[in-house]
């Protein structure tokens, strides 16, 4: 693909994503809800509209491949084998041990002190039609992410090398989520590093659905263990856990991940 059909589609897709973002930015402000703040997103409304927005990325990647492409959009990577469903649990597996391992060793360090909130499932269970609606609504925006800044990304610039791609693909990924949250550097740096590792782990496997899980995975983590939303998570803080520390867990869980990918796709 030459570098005026490259720039076409990035200009395209980046106008379409920014244009469904506002949009949706605007009804969640109609509904009083203030998007920065993490703890208002576990809700019904919320998920409603979110659940349109992240459905509208599916379908402009879709339009894009089918009309200007000549693509299927199942060719970017949708389908599943006995591997990468392994790999995937795995990778579940160990991103819950190593988020849990890392707030148990800042414990034991002074930084922070957490207790395990014992009626987290009857609450599940008591709100299961809001718990099962957020829980679909972080995968489908999962899903969206993956097959927009992973698979189409991909496949626009595989003909630019690798790393160009990678860099390129996660660095829009980080400034999209300007947009709809609150920013500082070390956020930046989990974003960045994230679509790093997410990019790395699609280039070996071609994968949607893998990097998908993955990426699940570490959004149930920020949800069950770091209580970004102050709902639904197992621990309890006296104090927020600073930004710098879950950087420096983002850093030690893409470091262990990619070394796995390594090991099963190129060892």
């Amino acid at each position: 693909m030459n570098l005026i059909n490259v720039i076409v589609r990035v200009f395209l897709i980046l106008f379409s994503a920014y244009g469904i973002t506002i949009g949706t930015i605007y009804l969640v402000t109609l509904a009083k809800i203030e998007i920065k703040d993490v703890s208002q997103r576990i809700g019904a409304k919320f998920m409603s509209i979110a659940l349109i927005g992240n459905f509208s990325f599916i379908v402009v990647v879709y339009l894009m491949m089918h009309y200007l492409d000549k693509k299927d959009l199942f060719s970017l990577g949708f389908y599943i084998t006995k591997v990468n469903v392994l790999l995937g649990l795995i990778m579940f597996v160990l991103t819950v041990l190593i988020a849990l391992l890392f707030v148990y060793v800042l414990q034991q360090m002074g930084i922070v002190k957490f207790k395990i909130k014992s009626k987290v499932l009857s609450r599940m269970k008591k709100e299961w039609t809001t718990f099962f609606l957020s829980f679909f609504v972080l995968f489908l925006a999962a899903l969206q992410e993956e097959i927009m800044y992973r698979g189409y990304f991909s496949y626009i610039f595989q003909g630019y090398g690798m790393i160009s791609a990678m860099l390129l693909s996660s660095s829009l990924f980080t400034v999209w989520h300007f947009l709809g949250n609150r920013v500082n550097i070390f956020q930046v740096i989990e974003w960045f590093v994230c679509g790093i590792l997410l990019f790395y782990l699609y280039d070996k496997s071609h994968s949607i659905w893998l990097v998908t899980f993955l990426h699940l995975s570490r959004n149930l983590t920020n949800v069950f263990i770091w209580n970004i939303a102050d709902k639904y998570s197992f621990l309890k803080f006296d104090t927020p856990i600073k930004p710098r520390y879950k950087a420096v867990h983002t850093i030690l869980w893409t470091s262990i991940i990619a070394s796995l990918t390594f090991i099963i796709f190129d060892y």
